[in-house]
C-alpha cells in the first residue's frame, strides 16, 4: 500500500517525465499493486468499541507483543471521547468517558479468548510466584478493578505534562523495562488531589519567632498539578541517573524505586509545591536561587541550599541555626 501511494503522488509530480511510466516494468509494478488482495474483518456489530476490544485482546495474546498497560487502555477510552480534556473535563463528561471504558472493558473481558486465558494452571502459578504484583487482581489477560481504577486516574487525576513526561520516557524504555509499573501506577496517593496521612507533630516541634517569614503548611500534603508534573519527570530522571552505567535492561529494572521512595517523593514534591511554601522560598532568596530551587524539584540537579548570598533579608534580624539562615514554614 506504502509503494502504491508513493507511486501514485509520483505520478502527479512534474518532475518525473510521463514517458517513464509507460517502460514495461514500471506498468507491471504499478498494475500488480491493484491485484492485491485486502480483507476486511467485522468483529460483532462492527462498532468502534468492539474493534477496540477486538485489537487490545490480540495484542496481550501475541506472545511477540508487549501487553497494552494501563496508559494505553486510558488511550483507547480517549478514542472513545475525542472531546474529552485530561483531568479538567466537566463531571457530565467524566460519567461518559467512564461508561465507554467500561463498554470496552466489559467487551474484552467477555470475549472468549480472553476468557480461556483465565483458565491457565501456568498463569495462576506465574501469578502466586510473582511478589511485584504489578498486574493487582487480573486473572490471565482479564482486567480486574485495580487496573480499572488505574486507568479512570489516568484520565482525570492527571494531566497532559504528566502523560507527555511518561511518553518522553517510554521513547527510550519500553514500559517492561522503564521506571514505571502497574503498581507504581496503582498508588492512588502519586495522583492529582491526593492527600495522606502525615504525622505533623514529627515535624513541628519548633514555634517560629514572630518577626520571621513563616508560612502555615497543609500536612495533608495534597498532591497540586505541579507536583504531579513533577513527580514524572523525577522517576524518569532518578531513573536515568541510577541506571545510567549498566547496559542490561534487565538489571536496570532492579533500580527502580521501591514503595517506600515512591511515597518518599510524593511527600516531598507535595510539600515543596504547595503555594505557602512556594511562595515563601520565593519571597526570601533571590531569582537564581529560586531558580536552583525548582530545578531541584524536578531532578534537573541535585541540592538546592539558600545560602545567605541568595536570601533577601529586608530586616538586620537573622536567626541562627548551625550559622545558617533558617527558613520556618
Amino acid at each position: 500500500m506504502v509503494v502504491y501511494l508513493i507511486m501514485i503522488n509520483l505520478s502527479k509530480s512534474d518532475e518525473v517525465q510521463a514517458a517513464l511510466w509507460q517502460a514495461d516494468g514500471i506498468s507491471a509494478v504499478f498494475a500488480s499493486l491493484h491485484e492485491i488482495s485486502t480483507s476486511y474483518e467485522i468483529v460483532g456489530s462492527g462498532s468502534h468499541a468492539e474493534s477496540l476490544a477486538a485489537a487490545a485482546a490480540r495484542q496481550n495474546q501475541d506472545a511477540q507483543a508487549v501487553p497494552l498497560s494501563s496508559k494505553e487502555w486510558a488511550a483507547l477510552a480517549l478514542a472513545e471521547c475525542p472531546d474529552f480534556k485530561i483531568g479538567t473535563s466537566s463531571p457530565s463528561q467524566v460519567e461518559t468517558l467512564k461508561r465507554k471504558l467500561a463498554k470496552v472493558l466489559n467487551l474484552y473481558n467477555d470475549r472468549p479468548d480472553i476468557i480461556l486465558s483465565a483458565n491457565s494452571e501456568a498463569d495462576r502459578k506465574a501469578k502466586r510466584a510473582r511478589k511485584c504484583d504489578d498486574d493487582g487482581d487480573d486473572i490471565g489477560l482479564i482486567i480486574g478493578s485495580k487496573r480499572t481504577r488505574t486507568m479512570e486516574q489516568f484520565l482525570m487525576n492527571s494531566t497532559p505534562g504528566f502523560w507527555a513526561s511518561i511518553e518522553k520516557h517510554f521513547h527510550e524504555h519500553s514500559f517492561a523495562k522503564s521506571c514505571w509499573t502497574e503498581r507504581i501506577w496503582n498508588n492512588k496517593n502519586i495522583w492529582m488531589r491526593s492527600t495522606v496521612e502525615y504525622n505533623s507533630a514529627a515535624v513541628c516541634q519548633n514555634t517560629p519567632p514572630p518577626e520571621e517569614n513563616s508560612s502555615k503548611v497543609d500536612w495533608g500534603l495534597p498532591m497540586s498539578q505541579k507536583a504531579h508534573e513533577a513527580f514524572a519527570e523525577r522517576m524518569a530522571l532518578d531513573f536515568e541517573r541510577a541506571t545510567a552505567t549498566i547496559l542490561n535492561p534487565d538489571k536496570k529494572t532492579m533500580l527502580r524505586k521501591n514503595d517506600q521512595a515512591v511515597m518518599k517523593l510524593r511527600n516531598v514534591l507535595a510539600f515543596f509545591y504547595q503555594p505557602c511554601v512556594h511562595d515563601l522560598i520565593k519571597s526570601v532568596v533571590d531569582d537564581a536561587a529560586f531558580k536552583d530551587y525548582e530545578d531541584c524539584c524536578r531532578g534537573s540537579v541535585h541540592l538546592f541550599s539558600a545560602t545567605r548570598e541568595g536570601c533577601k533579608h529586608k530586616t538586620s534580624r537573622r536567626s541562627t541555626h548551625r550559622s545558617s539562615s533558617t527558613l520556618y514554614v
